[in-house]
């Protein structure tokens, strides 16, 4: 998601590989949900609990959400071509900037997931530092493009549910 997200933001007439990364995107999707019902057969994860503390009923679902925003962002591009063309450098600036912090922000919450767990504290605060980095990038970028386009709407929704995550 977070290359789709990315790749959108710095690249929105890309649509060969916003495609490419949509399907890949859309097949881990569907593994992931096979494996946690899987294992909830063969009774591997104690079962669906409506807690926060229970992130595995949590995650396939909000990557789902992303993956939704994430073609969102696309279909704000598509729908309006000559956005990306209106956009000045200063505007084109902290759509890279936030570009950078969705990669930075979803490589770090990836390597949190996948870390030892004797060092968790220490990767939740990282993962959660470059979060607000991504926060405060996209707040900038959205204060600085036109209003009356629905990007800022879309880079909003993507870092809330983004934020769920954490």
């Amino acid at each position: 998601m977070g290359e789709l997200i990315t790749l959108t933001l710095r690249k929105p007439s890309d649509v060969d590989e916003a495609e490419l990364l949509h399907r890949r995107s859309a097949v881990a999707e569907q593994v992931l949900d096979e494996a946690i019902t899987e294992a909830g057969r063969e009774h591997i994860i104690v079962p669906v609990k409506p807690t926060r503390g229970n992130v595995i009923d949590k995650v396939a679902p909000m990557l789902t959400r992303l993956h939704r925003d994430a073609l969102f962002l696309g279909q704000a591009f598509a729908g309006d071509p000559q956005l990306a063309g209106r956009l000045s450098v200063t505007n084109r600036d902290a759509l890279n900037v936030t570009a950078d912090a969705f990669a930075e922000s979803s490589k770090t919450l990836t390597a949190t997931l996948d870390a030892d767990h004797s060092h968790q504290d220490e990767n939740v605060r990282l993962a959660r530092a470059s979060f607000e980095r991504l926060r405060t990038a996209s707040n900038n970028a959205c204060e600085m493009i036109e209003k009356n386009s629905v990007l800022p709407f879309v880079l909003n929704l993507i870092v809330k549910d983004l934020g769920d995550f954490y």
